[in-house]
């Protein structure tokens, strides 16, 4: 009877639909009210479904399950943001899914802004994109090269070439490289600077993601997306511009991983590294996380080993997350040397004292035989002094193993009582480091003029901090229940 009532109500593939992803069981009092009900339910979200899961949603509709391989394929490698532009999909099924209430989940962007060494802004249409040519490629274009000629011929080593530069290039050049984009063994496009987007979510809420280019000594390139995990951050640190705009609440994990989907989009290259370090504090979001993880893992074919995610500390979620045995690496903000400054910096600390958060990374790092790396901001007369350094690395030895520890100079933020530290105090640090048998880096700072800092450029957007919902008060009462 039940069955009976689906297959008047509605459409036999919208039935299908609804019995298999709103329903999990149908008793004999199913009515056509609530059927009606059941297809006015939250709207349902392609993106984040795999494989597996997209070929059954194909079958429910009365497709076959190679129709789910396809839309695999449109939101994964082609990106497509609107299930009426799966033009490979026949329109009875794409109206089907819409009629049943599915849409992409792709959000638009609200703003895009990019940095060259710290002194430029510019909107999408504006970025400077380089042409990567090898002298191989030159026998192609031999003739009317202008300018740019004597230098084709004389570079044994790939050329770089600016986008100021692309009017000097004639008889029909640049049209050549452009047409035989990335794939060419001879020719790739790569974005030359960071960029930092603004998405605005369904809510109209904006949330920070960042694209950060590097090319590396040996030649190759590497995309990382630095991805958010919560509108704002409810912990408030005292040096961070996420906190200080206040917390609404956490992002799904579709939500996280279409920060990564835009990067890819507006880079035009594959993102290779991702770091949970943006707007939020995954760990009160872990759910919502390790979905995410799982989809850029399984799905956009980011590795493991290649993500990285980020946690200023929340009692019990380190021993939770090394549960999982990912290959991912753990990285703790620490930011001070000893527990009494840490809860100047980081008032959350008061909850987790130095030592049992430093317990609960050795055992990650056993568990997961992961290393730790250690954030660890440098604020000018703060925590920078070779002292802090010393007693950091006694900190760490008393620990153990597997632990590395990255320095990042404090960026300028709006209103902040902190300051920069000068290049001096940096290097001192991370001499006293080295020398004690810690291995350290300097993270490179771009954008210091074009709100760099995690959170400014949401800020700049979102003039009043956000009010607390109701999602903000379950964030505090998973601070409070895991302590």
């Amino acid at each position: 009877m039940a069955m009976g009532l689906l297959q008047s109500g509605c459409s036999v593939p919208f039935a299908r639909a609804l019995r298999s992803r709103t329903f999990t069981t149908i008793s004999s009092t199913v009515t056509v009210l609530s059927l009606k009900k059941a297809s006015q339910m939250e709207t349902r979200l392609l993106l984040g479904l795999s494989e597996e899961q997209l070929q059954q949603l194909a079958v429910d509709f009365g497709q076959k399950s190679f129709r789910g391989k396809q839309l695999y394929h449109l939101l994964y490698k082609r990106k497509v943001k609107e299930i009426q532009e799966f033009s490979q999909l026949p329109l009875e099924f794409r109206n089907d899914l819409q009629e049943a209430g599915w849409r992409v989940g792709r959000s638009p962007i609200h703003k895009a802004v990019t940095a060259a060494d710290g002194t430029t802004k510019s909107k999408p249409h504006f970025l400077k994109y380089a042409v990567l040519i090898r002298t191989s490629f030159t026998c192609c274009c031999t003739t009317n090269v202008s300018l740019c000629e004597p230098s084709f011929k004389q570079y044994h080593e790939p050329l770089l070439i600016d986008a100021h530069h692309f009017g000097l290039l004639t008889c029909g050049l640049l049209t050549k490289i452009w047409s035989l984009g990335s794939g060419y063994p001879f020719c790739s496009r790569i974005p030359a600077n960071k960029l930092q987007l603004l998405i605005k979510l369904e809510d109209n809420r904006l949330v920070e993601t960042v694209g950060i280019p590097v090319k590396d000594n040996d030649g190759s390139f590497r995309l990382t997306a630095c991805v958010s995990s919560q509108v704002g951050c409810p912990l408030r640190c005292s040096f961070c511009a996420t906190g200080k705009g206040g917390f609404s609440r956490n992002l799904k994990s579709h939500e996280i991983v279409e920060q990564v989907l835009a990067i890819e989009e507006l880079f035009k290259q594959r993102v290779t590294n991702v770091v949970f370090m943006g707007m939020g504090e995954p760990m009160l979001n872990m759910k919502e996380v390790l979905e995410a993880h799982r989809c850029l893992n399984k799905d956009i074919l980011i590795g493991q080993r290649m993500i990285t995610i980020s946690t200023v500390g929340v009692p019990n979620t380190i021993k939770k997350l090394a549960s999982y045995k990912l290959q991912s690496t753990l990285a703790l903000s620490l930011h001070a040397s000893n527990q009494s400054l840490r809860e100047k910096i980081v008032p959350s600390a008061k909850s987790y004292p130095l030592n049992a958060i430093m317990k609960d990374c050795r055992d990650y790092f056993l568990e997961t035989r992961r290393r730790v790396s250690f954030e660890y901001t440098l604020l000018a007369g703060v925590n920078d002094s070779v002292k802090h350094a010393i007693e950091l690395a006694e900190l760490l030895h008393e620990w153990g193993r597997g632990h590395h520890v990255n320095l990042i100079p404090f960026n300028p933020i709006d209103g902040s009582e902190y300051k920069r530290p000068s290049k001096k105090s940096v290097f001192a640090f991370v001499s006293a480091l080295e020398s004690r048998k810690v291995t350290a880096s300097v993270r490179q700072t771009r954008g210091l003029d074009a709100s760099a800092a995690c959170g400014q450029l949401r800020n700049e957007f979102q003039k009043s901090p956000l009010l607390s919902g109701s999602i903000n008060q379950e964030s505090h009462s998973e601070v409070a229940l895991a302590s």
